[in-house]
């Protein structure tokens, strides 16, 4: 009898295949169970190799053994006759068609019940907060400085997407697995590491995790000088981008290749300034903010990075408005292909009112970084701000897509969605950014004014006391949402309080006070006078002699805020010739 027919016969080929599905099934199994049951990284290897060592043992078991009423037997001792290796057969293919079936079913079930790549962005990665080996409380800035820039590294690849830092803040306490991670950040990979600052030296330790499988696709280890640590930066960019399979454009190497800065000494100010809470947060920061970058600056006057967050902390004080321009354009002149300088010089040539030139430094901070999250939703504002709003959500949607815990880009892209009408979609952007942040009293101001405009009276109420319980020292457009929602409400005595705060801060120059919070602020108080003259006076010198930002003029045009007065027939028709874009 021939080889194969004998192979056949002893049902060697069918206990192969009934093992083959086993198995297959027995390591999906293993892998869906390993991450959530804790087990070690070597686990799933040990029982694959185990697997792969008992296959050929099955092989071997069902040619030399055959089964026979009486119980198992070398097929050698048994006769032809005698043999019921047939009936076997039978009952493997029964074995095999179910084994089959099962298979298929298991892709069903995982497909319909966990099959959510379609959630997944990507060619993604989530870059988790760096943990800190050093002993050295002077050093503590180094970790989230490294994380900033690492982050933003990455983002250079053109055909990664980065998620924000923002997002990942939350996850620095280490306590929520990589797996639940990945599924809340809708990414493909994760990023962890350490790092560790001393003596002149960097040691920075990285793993780059598959949070389906918790594979370690690539680790790396650097222990060098701290001159060097854009060295290590730029080659983390590199390894991880090979690691996913994105191609690395001529370009993307460029950019990568190019550092922020010279000096190892000025990158350590910038790293202390990246560390620091954010200034738009925390105003009372902004002059650490820039004693750093001064600092900075003064070590490399070319650093164009530094520049740049310096003109934007700036044009957050009041009356540096020329200082923001002209860091701004220093920025942009020394690297044209950073985003941010262009973002800063957009800022710096709003506030001069030159909207013109602001789209156009916008347009040039979103070609040179399309994937920056806070470009993306401050542009989206600025284009639903003079009527491009298809393009404004679209960008909107980007940005929140690759900052799905970025409480600041949801409420940008609330006022977004504001600013066409709909304050539906508007309120829900709103209280995702205050589920995220429930310290951040700006998200909870948001809700109650456009909760006051829905006419849920009761529910603002209960936000803007929250939103007050928050601000220790509101900002002039706090200050204006305060007596406009609690003037809405009837207390009157509250409304006034804000209102003359309001007028102080505008007499002492602390904060610039636009036209547009004492127009919310008169109507809060039901000044009638006062809006009839704020009104006439947008009327008569806007677009181009008034100080009001085109997203306020829109706003009060289209009266978003529902406010009765500004239906009444004298306003409603002085709304109707604002000069809106």
């Amino acid at each position: 009898m021939s080889l194969w027919r004998e192979l056949k016969r002893r049902n060697v080929f069918k206990v192969g295949a009934a093992y083959a599905i086993v198995a297959w099934l027995l390591v999906q199994i293993i892998v869906a169970i390993k991450v959530p049951l804790g087990l070690p990284g070597w686990f799933d290897t040990a029982v694959i190799v185990l697997i792969a060592t008992g296959f050929p043992v099955a092989l071997l078991l069902a040619w030399a053994y055959e089964v026979t009423p009486e119980g198992i037997k070398l097929t050698q001792d048994v006769a032809l006759d005698d043999s019921i290796t047939n009936k076997t057969g039978r009952k493997l293919n029964v074995i095999v068609i179910g084994l089959l079936v099962a298979a298929v079913g298991y892709f069903i079930v995982h497909d319909y019940f966990f099959g959510d790549d379609e959630d997944v962005l990507a060619n993604s990665i989530a870059v988790l907060p760096l943990e800190n080996l050093g002993s050295d409380p002077a050093h503590d800035f180094f970790a989230p400085g490294i994380h900033d820039t690492i982050i933003g590294e990455l983002a250079k690849v053109g055909g990664l997407n980065v998620i924000s830092r923002t997002s990942v803040l939350r996850y620095a306490d280490g306590t929520t697995p990589i797996p639940q991670i990945a599924r809340e950040l809708g990414v493909e990979t994760i990023m962890e590491g350490s790092v560790q600052f001393a003596d002149g030296r960097v040691l920075v330790t990285v793993q780059l995790i598959d949070p389906k499988t918790d594979a370690h696709l690539w680790t790396g280890d650097y222990n060098m000088e701290f001159k060097d640590i854009f060295l290590i930066e730029a080659d983390i960019a590199k390894k991880i981008a090979k690691a996913l399979e994105v191609e690395l454009l001529p370009a993307d190497v460029a950019r990568i290749d190019n550092p922020l800065t010279d000096s190892a000494d000025a990158f350590e100010w910038y790293l202390k300034e990246r560390s620091l809470p954010f200034w738009e947060e925390y105003p009372d920061t902004i002059p650490t903010h820039v004693g750093y970058l001064d600092e900075a600056i003064a070590l490399d006057p070319d650093f164009a990075a530094a520049y740049a967050w310096r003109s934007m902390a700036r044009g957050a004080l009041p009356k540096n408005g020329a200082e923001a321009k002209a860091d701004a354009e220093k920025a942009a002149a020394l690297d044209p292909s950073l985003g941010l300088a262009h973002m800063a010089l957009a800022w710096a040539e709003s506030d001069e009112r030159d909207f013109s030139a602001a789209r156009r430094s916008y347009e040039d901070a979103y070609r040179a970084s399309p994937k920056n999250t806070r470009i993306l939703v401050e542009y989206a504002r600025f284009l639903a701000r003079f009527g491009e709003q298809a393009r404004g959500e679209r960008l909107a949607e980007q940005a929140v897509e690759l900052a799905p815990n970025g409480y600041a880009e949801y409420i940008l892209y609330g006022q977004v969605l504001a600013l066409r009408g709909d304050l539906s979609g508007a309120l829900a952007q709103f209280q995702r950014a205050a589920a995220i942040a429930p310290a951040f009293a700006g998200s909870f101001s948001q809700i109650a004014v456009t909760q006051l405009a829905l006419g849920h009276k009761a529910a603002a109420r209960e936000n803007i006391e929250r939103a007050q319980a928050l601000w220790s020292a509101p900002p002039s457009w706090a200050l204006a949402s305060l007596a406009y929602v609690y003037g809405r409400l009837g207390e009157q005595a509250k409304a006034e309080k804000f209102a003359q705060a309001l007028d102080a801060m505008a007499a002492a120059g602390e904060q610039r006070v636009e036209l547009e919070h004492e127009l919310e602020t008169a109507l809060g108080l039901g000044d009638r006078e006062r809006v009839r003259r704020l009104l006439t006076e947008m009327v008569e010198t806007c677009p181009d002699a008034c100080n009001v930002e085109p997203g306020y003029l829109r706003r009060f045009k289209i009266n978003w805020l529902n406010d009765p007065m500004l239906t009444e027939p004298e306003f409603a028709e002085l709304r109707s010739r604002m000069p809106v874009h």
